[in-house]
């Protein structure tokens, strides 16, 4: 379908339905005199058509409707049986806007869209000049939907995001909503909140703009307050306020009366802010029985993938988890058909519009398609994030992450797939005990716990026909950390098992080879255990694999634990092959481990591992997320981008070994077989 003579949406702009030409209305704001003294004077040449303005007052709290207003053939936005349900009788139902049309194809507009088309100032493109000016909005079926989805909020008292690319008119269209509010409802309260002072002022001073745009009709509200922080009316108690988090959560604690919390740009936040700034504003948005009395709507936008980016994709795939209003993923390729996202607005919609403002999608697709062509590996990256058509486009970093942009595209949507495909979903979380704590090289039993647990496996060790773990087939790479707590430090111990190819194992149907296969990622607290715990857990997956764990030879007290409980074994030694690659000559004397002055080597070397079908068949969808936003800064904490740098350490030092002669093989290219007691000591065998 398709909306036709669009213009009908604004009668008062476009059909002559105007008041009295002595009525304040055909005064510019500007005009008019702010003095009650000269406004009294000015007021005796007009009029006040109260009829008129009662029939707008009640088309902008009610609504309005518009006869015969859609073509059911043509259009290819609102689509028979994607996302348009078509009745036996003729009408058409919508599920994402839960709004029907009858058959005669009348459409009826919420009052506060029509306030929008009718009243509401914004900055847009006069289609005359082709010059952004300030003028009425046209209509657009985004629009439309958009309102609509407001309507579907307070049906269903749910919040709602706006997850998209930019200009798409949402600040615009948030403005005009908060300025409806302050002129059609009494004791409210309004807060707009940003992460940095630019995003909520820009919304603010929308909202402040539109108001004085309209003082020249009988909506307008006299103004108690007028400062940079709060907008207030002087005798119906309503309040915006204009708010910049920073890094408080609570910073709307004291606003009592609130009926919308907007927060904008949150993908600009720290990471969890805005959940944060949620939690505590919805107990003031309930009464004591439950009940709704607010809102939260969050906008965020597309493009580089750090800090509350990671808030906008939680909320896109989980909707329910934080109450927003879901919708059926019609964007993703090949998704589940029950799949749900939050609200997402393809780049394709309102892209290239015909003169009615239905969005082209075939158009639209095409020239976006032609856009990304003309452009560099890196640009294309830059320019599917920042206008992404599915939700998997708009989590590709392009953030100036160590890999370069390709790559970080690459994880992200290698990352994208995993959240919406389930058959790509295959990971187990659990735990490893000790089959005896005295004994730890006895072995381990694995324990599936979904809720809590601390070990996450794609696939459990290869076992040979007497249910052995095949020898050589698993390598290790752990990142440690030495303080059970540091203030200043947030890393986690990281630890990898990488699984080889061996042309011996049988190849099953989903197995994974020259890939991760078990991942534990943790900083256990002093009542979890500490790092005895992080070490602890460690040295079971090297059990579990039955593999050599390689660990970066900075944070030193893993060895001391693994020493400690007769597990040296399992230590891999200095990776001296790879090592003569990366320098002539190293002075390094530790036994085991990594050289940490080498981990910019390894880096490289892990990044060269980086290749798509690598990326593509990693199945922890937490990896590709880390890979993608690893960089080299101060602070930044890279525990599992090094642990995986490990992993391809330790897989290519063993090919060197592998093609060097026995006699040149030192002992670190042993292979670990297990334990045997030795003139009553117990001591490491190897092959």
């Amino acid at each position: 379908m398709r909306f036709k003579d669009t213009k009908r949406f604004s009668p008062v702009i476009y059909e002559n339905d105007i008041p009295h030409d002595r009525d304040l209305y055909w005064i510019s704001p500007e005009a008019i005199p702010t003095k009650v003294r000269d406004l009294e004077k000015f007021m005796k040449k007009f009029i006040i058509d109260r009829t008129w303005w009662d029939r707008q007052r009640t088309r902008c709290v009610h609504g309005y409707i518009v006869r015969d207003a859609v073509d059911f053939e043509g259009g290819d936005v609102l689509v028979d049986g994607l996302n348009v349900i078509v009745n036996a009788d003729g009408t058409r139902y919508i599920p994402h806007l839960d709004y029907t049309i009858n058959a005669d194809g009348d459409i009826w507009i919420p009052g506060r869209m029509y306030t929008y088309l009718n009243f509401w100032k914004i900055s847009r493109e006069d289609r005359m000049t082709q010059m952004k000016t300030l003028g009425n909005p046209y209509f657009t079926d985004l629009s439309f939907e958009n309102w609509l989805i407001r309507e579907r909020m307070r049906k269903e008292f749910k919040d709602n995001g706006w997850f998209k690319c930019r200009q798409k008119g949402l600040s615009e269209e948030e403005a005009c909503d908060t300025g409806w509010c302050f002129l059609f409802l009494n004791d409210i309260q309004v807060a707009i909140v940003g992460g940095e002072d630019i995003y909520n002022d820009n919304t603010f001073k929308m909202v402040k703009r539109g108001v004085y745009q309209l003082y020249n009709t009988q909506f307008y509200k006299e103004i108690a307050i007028d400062n940079s922080d709060m907008f207030k009316t002087l005798n119906t108690g309503v309040e915006i306020h204009s708010r910049t988090a920073k890094n408080n959560a609570q910073i709307l604690s004291g606003l009592n009366s609130l009926y919308k919390a907007h927060l904008e740009e949150i993908g600009i936040m720290r990471a969890g802010l805005s959940r944060e700034i949620a939690s505590f504003v919805k107990p003031s948005i309930r009464t004591l029985g439950g009940r709704r009395t607010g809102y939260i709507t969050y906008t965020g936008t597309s493009g580089k993938y750090e800090d509350g980016v990671e808030d906008i994709e939680k909320m896109l795939y989980d909707p329910n988890a934080y109450d927003l209003l879901t919708f059926k993923n019609i964007y993703s390729k090949d998704v589940d058909p029950e799949s749900i996202t939050a609200n997402f607005i393809p780049a394709w919609k309102f892209k290239v519009i015909d003169d009615d403002g239905n969005s082209l999608k075939a158009e639209s697709l095409k020239l976006i398609e032609e856009e990304r062509k003309q452009l560099k590996s890196s640009e294309k990256a830059i320019k599917i994030a920042s206008e992404p058509n599915t939700p998997e486009e708009m989590f590709s970093i392009t953030a100036g992450g160590f890999f370069g942009e390709v790559i970080s595209h690459q994880c992200s949507e290698a990352r994208s797939l995993i959240i919406t495909h389930k058959k790509l979903q295959r990971l187990e979380r659990g735990f490893l005990h000790f089959k005896d704590r005295r004994k730890p090289w006895e072995g381990v039993e694995w324990e599936i716990d979904e809720d809590k647990g601390d070990v996450v496996i794609a696939e459990h060790p290869c076992r040979d026909g007497e249910g052995k773990v095949i020898d050589d087939l698993y390598e290790q790479g752990t990142d440690s950390y030495d303080f059970s707590e540091a203030m200043t430090s947030s890393s986690k111990l990281a630890s990898l098992v990488y699984k080889k190819y061996n042309k011996d194992v049988r190849l099953e149907e989903n197995t994974i080879f020259n890939n991760f296969v078990a991942l534990y990622l943790d900083r256990p607290t002093l009542e979890q255990g500490g790092r005895e715990t992080a070490y602890e857990n460690a040295a079971k997956l090297s059990i579990y694999y039955h593999t050599l764990n390689l660990i970066e030879y900075t944070k030193i007290a893993i060895f001391d634990y693994y020493e400690k409980w007769g597990l040296e074994g399992y230590l891999k030694l200095r990776p001296d092959f790879v090592i003569a690659q990366m320098v002539e000559r190293t002075d390094v004397s530790n036994k085991y481990g990594f050289p940490g002055s080498l981990v910019p080597h390894a880096l490289i070397k892990f990044k060269d591992w980086l290749t798509p079908d690598n990326i593509f068949n990693c199945p922890f969808d937490e990896l590709l997320k880390l890979w993608a936003k690893f960089k080299i800064a101060k602070n930044y904490n890279c525990d599992i981008t090094i642990a995986s740098s490990l992993c391809v350490i330790s897989v290519e030092d063993q090919l060197l070994s592998n093609m060097g002669s026995s006699t040149d093989r030192k002992v670190n290219e042993r292979t670990f077989k297990g334990y045997k007691q030795m003139n009553g000591m117990l001591m490491p065998v190897y092959k």
